[in-house]
């Protein structure tokens, strides 16, 4: 895989570089019997620098299938349909090896105006079970929202 692609990809770390500012989180379900986790990272960015990512990130598993990075494998890299929320979307999945077990992950990101709201989940239980849901990110998304709306009336 081409080094850009894979940096593309790495734009969703929380450690991110290119974005202005960023926070992240991890989610545990409630119901203890569900072993999918959930991390959460929004990444503030110029406009036109989010816009910039989130094509680069709908057109990377196209030509990126696999890339290496801190010392784990990821492979497997596939589109999958994206939500129809935020100001654009793009999902995919692919599976990282991490000390010898294969993880397959799931990915969302959600472009609402200059953030982006990246979204990725893991099962280690059940791979099927790797999954945002939708309830979650609409959840996250009107926060940010109400975020914005707020910083625009302070503003």
């Amino acid at each position: 895989m081409p080094a850009a692609r894979g940096h593309v990809l790495l734009h969703l770390h929380p450690e991110s570089r290119g974005a202005e500012a960023r926070a992240a989180r991890t989610l545990t379900a409630k119901n203890e019997l569900d072993a999918t986790i959930v991390s959460l990272a929004l990444l503030a960015y110029e406009q036109s620098d989010a816009e910039k990512v989130d094509a680069d990130l709908r057109t990377a598993p196209k030509s990126c299938t696999a890339y290496e990075h801190a010392d784990y494998k990821h492979s497997g890299v596939k589109a999958l349909p994206a939500p129809q929320q935020g100001d654009e979307a793009v999902s995919f999945k692919l599976t990282s090896s991490v000390e010898g077990t294969d993880v397959p992950m799931t990915f969302t990101i959600v472009r609402s105006g200059s953030t982006l709201a990246a979204f990725y989940a893991m099962n280690l239980l059940d791979a099927d079970k790797a999954q945002v849901s939708a309830e979650l990110i609409e959840t996250q998304l009107t926060k940010l929202t109400q975020l914005t709306k707020l910083e625009k009336t302070a503003g």
